[in-house]
């Protein structure tokens, strides 16, 4: 017997994916109607990041996972986050990058909107937002005014940087940043 659904709880659909406007021949993320800044893209709990695995157990994994893991996976110096089962990777995991990105993260780690978005509009934020791999290293065709043209995951380190875009750093690299700081 199916349950009766509250439609109360019933979500609009936010986002989609389309071919990207950033990186020719990829796919992107992109909103279908007019967002405000601060809107939920993407909640943590649906990213699911609550599986962390080392690098060495990231070397017992098959050449094609590693791959996947590679795109999707949010990387640190000690390993990375996964989601418990990589073939249900939800639509936020797509978003492109790009060093001025309009997407970030908000202190609970949901992916949120850090600016308006016009609908049609592709999201996009930028890595260094949540990476700190410092073997992380990445050449940027985001092609906005300011790239940085190679994003790395050593970036938070910059107090730069750090001054403006803590606010929208993923709470893991919040912390990160708070216990470089406090080493000083």
């Amino acid at each position: 017997m199916t349950k009766k659904y509250n439609w109360k709880k019933f979500k609009k659909a936010l986002i989609e994916i389309r071919p990207s406007k950033i990186l020719k021949g990829e796919i992107g993320v992109f909103a279908i109607r007019n967002l405000k800044k601060g809107t939920i893209i993407g909640e943590s709990k649906c990213f699911d990041e609550n599986l962390f695995f080392s690098w060495k157990d990231y070397k017992k994994i098959d050449k094609k996972s590693k791959k996947v893991i590679q795109k999707y996976c949010t990387a640190t110096a000690d390993g990375f986050y996964s989601p418990s089962n990589i073939n249900y990777i939800s639509i936020p995991w797509n978003l492109n990058h790009s060093c001025e990105g309009n997407s970030g993260f908000d202190s609970r780690g949901n992916l949120i909107t850090i600016r308006d978005i016009k609908s049609n509009e592709e999201l996009c934020y930028d890595y260094g937002l949540v990476i700190s791999n410092p073997s992380f290293k990445m050449r940027c065709k985001c092609g906005s005014p300011n790239c940085r043209k190679i994003v790395n995951g050593s970036i938070w380190k910059n107090v730069f940087y750090r001054k403006a875009n803590f606010n929208f750093m993923a709470p893991e690299l919040r912390k990160l940043v708070k216990e470089k700081i406090n080493e000083k």
